[in-house]
């Protein structure tokens, strides 16, 4: 009985503990998470000061969140592939209503593919729009830096 006693107050204790490095593991991965980040970010800027375009570029297009691929090919339910991405879209959009049970009305369909049609339409941003973005949100962060060090001291 004793031994039941003890093996589970060990049980609980190594729980405490294993719980307790969790959360400083997640806490250490965060903060290097975040000095990674900032030295990404100097090392952007740098190359932004230093009129480096190409690997300026090269290093925001790294930090960017990569792009869902889209699959390009499906088969229709009667084994035929289909190729074009409307119908591949169509054909998605039929299997998960079948497999839901749920139907979507033809106004909100149409609505959807007029969206889709619209993303040739923008274009990307210029060199001196990025140049001005960044800058902004460097000034923006130093003020908010500012104003957290007034509060604090």
């Amino acid at each position: 009985m004793k031994q039941d006693l003890n093996s589970s107050n060990k049980t609980q204790e190594q729980a405490r503990k294993h719980k307790k490095l969790r959360i400083e593991a997640n806490v250490m991965i965060r903060w290097k998470k975040k000095a990674c980040l900032n030295n990404k970010i100097l090392h952007i800027e740098h190359n932004h000061k230093s009129n480096d375009a190409r690997k300026f570029f090269q290093e925001i297009k790294t930090l960017k969140p990569q792009q869902t691929i889209l699959p390009t090919t499906c088969k229709y339910t009667s084994g035929n592939i289909i190729s074009q991405i409307v119908e591949v879209l169509a054909r998605w959009e039929e299997y998960f209503q079948n497999f839901l049970g749920v139907s979507i009305k033809p106004e909100r369909r149409q609505k959807r593919s007029e969206r889709t049609d619209n993303h040739d339409e923008i274009a990307p941003p210029t060199y001196n729009e990025i140049c001005m973005i960044i800058n902004r949100l460097k000034t923006e962060q130093s003020c908010k830096n500012r104003q957290h060090n007034r509060g604090t001291n």
